[in-house]
């Protein structure tokens, strides 16, 4: 992973889910280090971070809503859709993931009440997830230097043991494969590389490319007019054309940061100015047609827009 890219992503934990003070951030519940989260009653740390970070739709863990809150704990079943996927060739690739993420987002949708599709959460950040299987988990050799995956290793990293497809899973057991080599960091995964790989998928697969939700329980989905919420400036027909679709989340994302943290722990100013520090320099390069106002209040008639899971007091342990 390129340090632009890891260093953006932290950034994104730090102002959302941690403390932008200290610089810390937990992928479980609350930061122990910071009190406040308890008594504002605020869920922070990426593991309860819904619609901010954690979105709906993952690989292998059960949607929010769907499991009480817990999006932290991996479904053997969701994961056998994910194996089967691959099968047949014993070869998970990025087009593998594709056809995963769509047929997985169909069943979120009938499955799920409130499930939501925001900007980052799901729009951007679910499908990168499937693509991030591949660019950083596959295998790298002399004879495959372009990486591959197969079946043994997805599991490892994933900890399902058995057979398809009754596989179980082990908690806190993920592991890097044995005889295992990363990739090359002559070939690091930059934010560039995020939208090079997601743009190709979003026009080869429609379904795959989601902003909106349900709105009145299971397969009610509809979807955001992009339109109406950038002034005219985008719309589906020109979203996907050259810059356009990293444009759009550059733009929308500098406009909503600020309305997206207010109630959280973190200084709204501090918190945005740590996220832009990242990701301005990404911007700064694209040729982008300018929007004048972002109109968030057109996600309030979704109703998984303003479902916050908390954090139980038991867990799960900061880390």
């Amino acid at each position: 992973m390129a340090p632009t890219l890891g260093a953006f992503l932290a950034a994104y934990s730090i102002a959302f889910d941690g403390d932008a003070i200290a610089m810390q951030w937990s992928i479980g519940g609350p930061l122990l280090t910071n009190p406040a989260s308890a008594l504002l009653g605020v869920p922070q740390g990426d593991g309860y971070s819904h619609n901010n970070y954690e979105g709906d739709t993952s690989i292998s863990r059960y949607d929010s809503y769907t499991n009480g809150g817990d999006a932290h704990s991996s479904s053997p079943t969701r994961f056998a859709y994910a194996y089967a996927s691959g099968m047949k060739n014993d070869r998970y690739t990025m087009d593998t993931m594709s056809r995963l993420y769509a047929k997985n987002t169909h069943r979120s949708i009938s499955q799920n009440a409130y499930y939501f599709a925001p900007l980052f959460s799901t729009t951007l950040v679910s499908p990168a997830a499937y693509n991030f299987v591949i660019a950083f988990m596959s295998n790298h050799s002399a004879s495959n230097p372009g990486g591959y995956l197969d079946g043994v290793q997805f599991k490892t990293w994933f900890d399902m043991t058995g057979q398809y497809p009754n596989f179980k899973w082990q908690k806190g057991q993920e592991r890097i494969p044995d005889n295992w080599y990363h990739r090359p960091s002559t070939d690091q995964y930059a934010i560039n590389s995020v939208f090079a790989d997601l743009i190709p998928e979003f026009v080869a697969y429609p379904d795959t490319f989601r902003f909106g939700g349900n709105t009145a329980g299971p397969n009610t989905y509809a979807g955001v007019d992009i339109s109406n919420v950038t002034g005219g400036v985008y719309n589906s027909a020109n979203l996907f054309d050259g810059d356009n679709f990293a444009c759009f989340f550059f733009q929308t994302e500098q406009q909503a940061i600020p309305q997206m943290l207010k109630g959280g722990l973190n200084d709204v100013a501090t918190a945005t100015d740590l996220v832009l520090k990242y990701l301005g320099p990404f911007g700064s390069k694209l040729q982008c047609p300018q929007i004048g106002k972002y109109d968030n209040d057109a996600l309030t008639k979704y109703t998984g827009y303003g479902y916050h899971p908390m954090a139980p007091k038991s867990g799960p342990k900061n880390c």
